[in-house]
Order: structure tokens, then C-alpha cells, then sequence
């Protein structure tokens, strides 16, 4: 996350497994320019099914918890289209969500930040107008000289044949170390290096069943304010409640 708010830097490829907060780091990103540095920023998902439910599951739950991001993004105005599910306007940017097999999309707006999420999941080709990560990062040309980003994130797929893990290589593959508790020496983080404590993993699966059942029981506690959304926000307000709910306990 650092590297991405340094002016210097212009590209990032980050490789790893499922579920390690690849997206929690995108949103950061995306939080951190909206607030702090309002630019044009192009995310791109493999389709626009994906992209759809990225912003209603993820983006706009963050949006609406945060009041700083919250008040700098306009609310959705239906009459001129200025911000839809795909598509957020904020003083000094914007925000535009696309999937991979829509080349029309790809080739619409000129914006200083492609940030590619999932890309061994993209079709080799956008119809028949080539590679959707190159269309897509071919938007910042116009930033050539003022900073532009190509942020890169996805799950590898085949060794060998996995388009992220061709970009991680051309990288200097730099990895994030922490200080050993005990002597201080510097290393990765490897799973096999992990030591469990039986009665800690009970604890944390009895307090993981507790939170589980407040998330799943938050919009029946809400349901007389829901009553009160709008029927195309319903799914974005229990999102939101899901999300407000989690927020209450710490593991």
C-alpha cells in the first residue's frame, strides 16, 4: 500500500493465494487517492458481472461507513447518470469499475490509475481488440509524464502459463519482512513456521460462531429501517449493515 501512493513508483504486481486481502488492499488504494490524492482511477475485473458485485459487495460499504469517503463522493443522481454502481465522480476524480470482455469500456476514458484485480481470470483477448490489462493500462498514456500507475493483483493459476505470475517476474519480486519476536532477524512469513496454541483456536472459533450469527441476524434486528430503503438499495444497505456489524467485534 505504501508503494502505491509513492510518485516514483509506476508499477506494482502483487501475486499470492485466495483470501490473503488482496481486496482489502485494493480498497485501501482506492480509499487512499479518493480522500488524500483524488485522481482518475480504472479498475478492471474479469467481467461485468464481477465488477457489479465488487462495487455493490465491497466498494460501496466502504463508502458509506466512511464519512470522509462518504461526503467527497457525490450521491447517485438517476436523471444525468453522474454516479451509478460502476461508475463514482469526486472532486478531482473519478472512479470507473469495468470487466475485461467489455472493450467498449476499455477504450472510453483517459485516467492516471489502472488497478487490473484478478487478472488470471480475464479472457486472453477483449472481443477481438486484444489483451484487456494492456487496452486497459493504454488509458494512462496521456500520464506518461505526470506519475501514471498499473496496479496488478491476482491468485496464480497454472505454473508457467499464469499471466500474473509472467508479470511478477519481470518485478524485482521484493517480499514484506517482519522482525523475528524473539531475536529480531528479518524474515518472510511462511506458514509452516506457525505455532498454534489448541486452547486460543477454541477460543477464536467460539468468538468466529458468535460474530457469525450477529452478521447473519443484523438485517432482521434492522428490518423497520429497511422497510424505508429504496427497493434498488436494499442489497447495498444490508451489505452495509453486514459490514457495520463485523466492524463491532474485534478478534
Amino acid at each position: 500500500m505504501d508503494a502505491a501512493s509513492e510518485p516514483l513508483v509506476e508499477e506494482i504486481t502483487m501475486i499470492g493465494s485466495a483470501q490473503v486481502c488482496k481486496t482489502e488492499i485494493l480498497k485501501n488504494i482506492v480509499a487512499y487517492y479518493i480522500a488524500h490524492d483524488p485522481q482518475k482511477i480504472l479498475i478492471l475485473e474479469p467481467t461485468e458481472t464481477v465488477a457489479r458485485s465488487f462495487s455493490i459487495d465491497k466498494l460501496e460499504p466502504m463508502i458509506y461507513s466512511n464519512k470522509i469517503l462518504n461526503d467527497k463522493i457525490l450521491i447517485e443522481n438517476r436523471r444525468d447518470n453522474t454516479n451509478t454502481k460502476l461508475h463514482k465522480v469526486y472532486l478531482g476524480g473519478s472512479l470507473t469499475i469495468v470487466g475485461s470482455n467489455s472493450p467498449n469500456a476499455l477504450a472510453q476514458r483517459s485516467v492516471k490509475i489502472v488497478i487490473s484485480d484478478d487478472i488470471d481470470r480475464m479472457p486472453e483477448s477483449a472481443g477481438e481488440e486484444g489483451d484487456p490489462v494492456k487496452l486497459a493500462e493504454q488509458r494512462t498514456e496521456s500520464y506518461s509524464l505526470l506519475g501514471y500507475k498499473h496496479i496488478r493483483f491476482s491468485t496464480p493459476t497454472i505454473k508457467g502459463i499464469s499471466r500474473i505470475e509472467k508479470m511478477y517476474q519481470k518485478s524485482d519480486q521484493r517480499e514484506y519482512f517482519l522482525p523475528c519476536p524473539y531475536c529480531n532477524h528479518f524474515q518472510t512469513l511462511k506458514f509452516e513456521r506457525l505455532q498454534w496454541e489448541k486452547e486460543n483456536i477454541e477460543q477464536l472459533i467460539t468468538e468466529l460462531s458468535v460474530l457469525q450469527e450477529t452478521v447473519i441476524e443484523a438485517p432482521a434486528v434492522a428490518q423497520e429501517y429497511l422497510k424505508a430503503v429504496r427497493p434498488d438499495f436494499y442489497e447495498s444497505a444490508v451489505n452495509l449493515l453486514h459490514y457495520l456489524a463485523l466492524r463491532r467485534h474485534d478478534l
